[in-house]
Order: C-alpha cells, then sequence, then structure tokens
C-alpha cells in the first residue's frame, strides 16, 4: 500500500541474538563446560571409578539445568521496529513485551568486543527517555549490520512526523 507521498512505510525491522554468538556467552559457557564434567563423572562411574559420588553428579546437573535455562532466556529475546514504536519481547513460558515510542530514543551506542568482531556480532544500546531520565536498552548478541542507523532513520522519521522537538537543559553549566 503506497502512501500520499508515493513512499511505502517501512517494514518491520526483527533483532534476535546470533544464536552462534549465545553459544559463546557466559551464559552457555559454564553449562557446557558442567555438562561436559557430568558425562566425565558418569563414564567414569560406568567404568567402575569409585571416586565418583552420586552427589556430585547430582550437582551437576541442577547447575547444567541452571545455566541452560539462562542461555535459553538469552536465545528466546526478539526486537522488533516499526516505524512508529520498538518493542522487546522476552521470556521463555511466558512473554513479557515492552514498548517503547520511537520518537522518545535520545542515543545510540555500538560495542564489539574481539569475541564480538570474531563471530559478526555487537552490543547496541539506545538510550530512551521512558520512565528514567535515560533509560537504556541493551540488544546483545545481534549479528553485525547497519541496524543502529535504520533505526536511527525511523527515529529521526517518527519525530517529523509526531511533529517533536526536544530542549536539553544541561544543569552542570
Amino acid at each position: 500500500m503506497m502512501s500520499s507521498l508515493g513512499l511505502e512505510p517501512p517494514r518491520t525491522l526483527v533483532i534476535r541474538p546470533s544464536l552462534l554468538r549465545c553459544l559463546f556467552t557466559a551464559a552457555f559457557l559454564p553449562p557446557g563446560v558442567l555438562l561436559g564434567l557430568l558425562l566425565l563423572a558418569i563414564d567414569l562411574k560406568l567404568r567402575g571409578a569409585f571416586f565418583i559420588q552420586p552427589l556430585y553428579c547430582y550437582s551437576l546437573a541442577i547447575l547444567s539445568g541452571v545455566f541452560l535455562f539462562r542461555w535459553l532466556q538469552s536465545v528466546s529475546f526478539a526486537c522488533y521496529v516499526t516505524a512508529q514504536q520498538l518493542w522487546i519481547e522476552r521470556g521463555i513460558l511466558w512473554k513479557t513485551t515492552q514498548f517503547y515510542e520511537l520518537y522518545r530514543i535520545r542515543d545510540y551506542a555500538e560495542s564489539r568486543t574481539i569475541g564480538d568482531r570474531l563471530l559478526g556480532t555487537m552490543q547496541l544500546q539506545l538510550f530512551t527517555m521512558d520512565t528514567k531520565p535515560f533509560d537504556l536498552l541493551e540488544l546483545r548478541n545481534i549479528p553485525h549490520s547497519d541496524i543502529a542507523m535504520q533505526i536511527r532513520e525511523r527515529v529521526q522519521q517518527s519525530k517529523k512526523a509526531n511533529k517533536m522537538f526536544f530542549i536539553e537543559n544541561d544543569a552542570t553549566r
């Protein structure tokens, strides 16, 4: 559908964490190590090792489950950006959704650690004027792209469409 100016409205941007990068986060590496230790302990126990106690196996299994749950939480994240809104969905068993008006986004910050550069991902931080003076939205482990510039363009269009203009007061002067 075309607008009155002959321009198509922008499609919804969908931002999800990179599954490969989530495998190398602090939320997944410990369960991977613990699962390896658990399998080693079970293997040694089956081979007749007397020094492997059942409590050791149970504690490794519980810790692996806890860390796997944390990894699932990081993977079950999605961010959607339309022409007027940005919303974030989180949750495994139940979804929590946060909505932000695009014209309230103030600043952007993109960072890439060495691990991010090797895996082609990035961290994007959006500073908004919602709920707190400068609320921070963090999008972690997302594929490296020009998504910050695409969001910036949509924010500028939203500010023009809503005839918004902000006056900043620097109280430190």
